[in-house]
């Protein structure tokens, strides 16, 4: 996992949690001196300790105070009601075990010219299928095996030209690619007329993530479920990280409660999103 390094963590807590670290600081301050003092009585050899005692001891105060305000970088908890255990740690999608999941949009399309190279859709094709036109293919295999409906569109970029891709498939619509034995689904979040950039609201969010969980849970049931930051990157819902993450996590709930479809839903966050999600928090808020 590519943790957050603790230098950042430790800085942020600081940032965060100002007086509550200058606050720890006098406290393991107060707890050590308390302690020693009586103790160093009985070895009148180190009373004359100087600078080099009280220095100690602030650094140790220092030590202590920054354990208590560095941000976590896992999390899990139980959710209630459910059968379903939650994971929220920092990492890289692609490197961890189990299924993983992928936004798309409403098209699914392949083009790099229409998909954003750098975002986790186009990530996906440059790592595994540097021919676009197999992502493609699957994709079309795999919806055609559940008779998945779509509609024909004319669809054109902004200059005017016709794009290939030009079946309209509904929000929420998911599509599986199996690359030896490792399970890819791609659900349709952002609507894409144009072929450039993805519009997605709050309700397309919960569709889209609805309509995964009702693929998984009612064809291809999943152990594990590797799922990132949904709505935060080039789909832009216009919610915060946290509020994101409560609105997944709210969605997980109530499809789990209406049948099961997976064991472990591992939240998998890029690095830098550190600085605005308090994972702690969020698994107060659903403990």
């Amino acid at each position: 996992m590519n943790k957050p390094r603790l230098l950042n963590r430790l800085l942020l807590g600081i940032k965060n949690y100002p007086w509550k670290f200058l606050i720890g600081v006098f406290i393991a301050y107060s707890v050590i001196w308390t302690i020693l003092e009586p103790l160093l009585a009985f070895f009148p050899d180190f009373q004359s300790g100087g600078i080099f005692k009280y220095t100690l001891m602030v650094l140790l105060s220092i030590v202590v105070a920054a354990s208590r305000i560095i941000p976590e970088t896992e999390v899990s908890f139980h959710l209630p009601g459910t059968n379903t255990n939650i994971q929220i740690f920092f990492g890289d999608l692609f490197a961890q075990e189990g299924d993983i999941a992928i936004a798309a949009n409403e098209f699914f399309d392949s083009d790099m010219e229409v998909i954003k190279e750098f975002s986790l859709h186009g990530k996906f094709i440059q790592k595994y299928m540097p021919e676009p036109e197999a992502f493609t293919r699957q994709v079309d295999e795999s919806l055609a095996r559940n008779n998945i409906r779509s509609r024909k569109v004319k669809r054109t970029d902004v200059r005017g030209n016709l794009l290939s891709r030009n079946q309209r498939y509904d929000i929420g619509t998911t599509a599986m690619i199996n690359l030896e034995g490792k399970r890819f689904f791609f659900f349709a979040l952002t609507r894409n007329p144009n072929g450039k950039g993805g519009e997605a609201n709050a309700a397309d969010l919960w569709q889209s993530l609805t309509g995964l969980w009702q693929e998984i849970r009612y064809h291809r049931q999943s152990a594990r479920l590797n799922i990132p930051l949904v709505g935060s990157g080039y789909s832009d819902i216009g919610l915060a990280d946290m509020q994101l993450i409560h609105l997944i996590i709210a969605s997980i709930a109530a499809a789990s409660r209406q049948g099961s479809f997976t064991q472990e839903i591992r939240l998998v966050l890029w690095p830098d999103k550190i600085k605005t999600v308090n994972l702690e928090k969020v698994a107060d808020a659903w403990r």
